[in-house]
């Protein structure tokens, strides 16, 4: 940690106005710092409107309130439609059809989500859990490894992207700070851990845990580390964006804040994951949810981008006004004034009085403001 001595700070060089023209300064910044912190604080209110407005978008889509509901929209058109229910029915008995060469069943049976308690869904709406909403391969849902396989000293410069938990924000994948695997050892190994494109990621730690995003198309392999789940959704039943906002949503972490448990940190398990309740609409439905959230949520980016933007040029306009303060820049001066040096000398002067009138101790010769500054 960096000191600053009392000498030092008798070295600085401070620019001294006259004592009129520093009382009429001191009131312009006092006057110039209110309007500026108004102006802060209606931008601050706008941002927590913007983050509840949020939040009420994702609680609106969660709900079948956002768009019109397939089954509204089928009574109108008077045409039939396959509700959630139906499709997840029939999502489970491909599942279970499902088999291998051997002619033996390939999947275990999915979990399924405890429903006690939670509110009624609207019509054409059911409960899902994301074990049974993911592709039919046991490693579709998984973390990163464990234990000894997973060493640092496989890390490179380049390679295959390791997914840390600060990669991973509400509706947006980063790569700032990458971190990679040795290719070799990433094939060899991690392969079973790793995403391709399109694929849920959600984190396991964080207040709250079970943020999601979604992995981008085009950027590559990349493998998980043990913080974060990846699940490969199977999109003939679910849309990942649609399963990415309702994860990000208060609903879903409210789920996995309750069922998570962890001494210092809350801890989103596997198992807890797997069966979490979801809500399930039909895939038309969840198509027009997912345009209309990230409408306007991207509305709402742009608008906080834009407060962000405000904030920033409030700090400089502060550092702006402070600067002008001492250049003689920020208010008209009056030759009326008294001059600083003279203010200054008479302030030196009366200083050297003070100290002439100080006792002489023991015969001592008394030391003067003048030397006392040459010292």
């Amino acid at each position: 940690m960096n000191n600053i001595s009392l000498s030092d700070i008798g070295k600085i060089v401070v620019p001294v106005a006259p004592r009129g023209e520093q009382k009429r300064i001191v009131e312009e910044i006092d006057k110039q710092f209110t309007r500026l912190d108004a102006a802060v604080a209606a931008l601050k209110r706008v941002q927590a409107n913007l983050k509840r407005y949020r939040a009420a978008v994702l609680k609106a889509a969660c709900e079948g309130k956002l768009v019109p509901t397939e089954a509204e929209l089928a009574r109108k058109e008077g045409r039939s439609y396959e509700t959630g229910e139906q499709l997840l029915t029939r999502i489970l008995k491909q599942r279970r059809s499902n088999k291998g060469d051997d002619g033996k069943k390939k999947c275990r049976e999915p979990q399924v989500p405890d429903t006690t308690g939670l509110l009624e869904l609207p019509d054409g709406w059911t409960w899902a859990s994301p074990d049974q909403l993911a592709n039919f391969d046991d490693n579709a849902i998984c973390a990163g490894p464990f234990g000894t396989i997973f060493k640092a000293k496989d890390f490179r410069s380049e390679g295959v992207p390791i997914i840390f938990l600060r990669h991973v924000s509400a509706g947006r994948y980063h790569t700032h700070k990458p971190g990679f695997m040795d290719r070799d050892v990433w094939e060899r190994l991690f392969r079973p851990y790793s995403v391709f494109g399109g694929e849920l990621l959600i984190t396991k730690l964080g207040e709250p845990p079970g943020i999601s995003a979604v992995y981008p198309k085009g950027l590559g392999p990349a493998m998980v580390t043990p913080d974060v789940i990846k699940v490969s959704v199977n999109e003939t039943a679910a849309s990942p964006r649609f399963l990415m906002h309702y994860f990000n949503s208060d609903k879903a972490r409210r789920f996995s804040t309750d069922a998570c448990f962890g001494t210092t940190r809350l801890r989103l398990t596997l198992p807890i994951f797997r069966r979490m309740p979801v809500t399930f609409p039909p895939l038309a439905e969840q198509a027009r949810i997912v345009a209309e959230v990230e409408r306007q949520l991207s509305d709402a980016e742009a608008l906080g981008s834009s407060i962000d933007a405000q904030l920033a040029r409030a700090d400089r306009l502060r550092q702006s006004i402070l600067k002008r303060s001492f250049e003689g820049k920020l208010v008209p001066q009056d030759p009326n004034d008294e001059p600083a040096s003279v203010l200054l000398e008479r302030i030196r002067a009366q200083r050297t009085a003070k100290i002439n009138e100080l006792p002489n101790p023991r015969g001592k010769t008394r030391r003067t403001l003048a030397s006392v500054e040459k010292a």
